[in-house]
């Protein structure tokens, strides 16, 4: 009886050892991290150019010239094509644009009285910032050899374009035709100046002042003749859509006055524009008079 209650504590006691031994402490992982399903901002397409159309009118008053533009984007809104088209001279051009890491391209075809004219192709290539440190261009016209040439951008310490050098490299050692020198206050430009006279690289061929992202006054070829001064001036009204084709500014043009010298006499044209505008407040038309006639209307859409 005694071996038989002995036998009886080994085995209740084996089996308590063993359910003590076969207890897992909680060593489940902690849980995934949830997927980050937020969605980028989406692009605002609303403001992206879609097609001009123009109208050009003689000092008699009917047309005597009109063409479109057209232009497509890719999902980042960035360019893929441009395409103009102008019946009435005969004139076609299309520039594809496309994109890879640090670099983008631009190639240009164009057609004149149905036979191939023009051919060009820009190669960028970008800096970390993405800007372009270097543009590569080949320039093919009919009858005339094809141009090669490269333009150099330098930037200061604060990422502000301050020059660009262009070089012809059709022959070795390369040679300098091309210079622009950018003048700011602060992060405003101010000024830019142009040397583009290959036998005098220091005689400037242009200048343009600047105020608040807007253009003032250009000087063209302000040491040889003719000379030709534009001054500009600005409405205050903002718009959407419109600022890419306006020269960059940021403001819509009000008019443009432009004086000739020498003349016989000095002549000056002054180009005064007015807008139409739709739901969204974007250019809907433009409707540009030259001294009072006139010269020229514009019609706008977007995506």
């Amino acid at each position: 009886m005694q071996k038989f209650i002995l036998f009886i504590l080994i085995i209740v006691t084996g089996f308590c050892s063993c359910q003590k031994a076969s207890t897992i402490p909680n060593t489940n992982p902690p849980p995934p991290t949830p997927t980050d399903t937020t969605k980028p901002e989406p692009i605002d397409t609303s403001y992206l150019l879609k097609t001009e159309k123009f109208y050009t009118y003689g000092s008699a008053g009917p047309i005597n010239d009109s063409g479109i533009t057209a232009w497509t984007y890719d999902n980042k809104a960035r360019l893929t094509s441009r395409t103009y088209a102008d019946p009435m001279l005969d004139i076609y051009d299309t520039t594809v644009y496309t994109y890879s890491a640090g670099q983008h391209t631009e190639k240009t075809v164009q057609y004149r009285n149905e036979q191939w004219f023009y051919a060009s192709t820009q190669l960028y290539y970008e800096g970390s910032s993405g800007r372009p440190d270097s543009a590569f261009s080949t320039d093919e016209f009919t009858g005339v050899p094809t141009a090669h040439s490269v333009i150099y951008h330098y930037y200061d310490t604060e990422g502000k374009d301050t020059l660009n050098l262009g070089y012809d490299i059709n022959k070795s050692p390369k040679k300098l035709f091309h210079k622009v020198l950018f003048f700011y206050t602060g992060s405003n430009l101010d000024s830019n100046m142009v040397y583009a006279d290959s036998s005098d690289m220091n005689t400037t061929s242009y200048i343009a002042t600047f105020n608040n992202g807007n253009m003032l006054t250009e000087n063209i070829s302000p040491y040889t003749t003719p000379k030709i001064y534009r001054s500009f001036s600005y409405t205050n009204i903002l718009s959407g859509g419109f600022t890419n084709i306006n020269g960059g500014n940021r403001q819509l043009w009000e008019s443009i006055t432009t004086t000739y010298t020498p003349g016989n006499p000095i002549s000056t044209n002054v180009q005064t524009y007015t807008y139409t505008f739709d739901a969204n407040n974007r250019v809907q038309t433009v409707t540009i008079m030259l001294n009072n006639l006139l010269m020229q209307k514009k019609e706008y859409t977007y995506y």
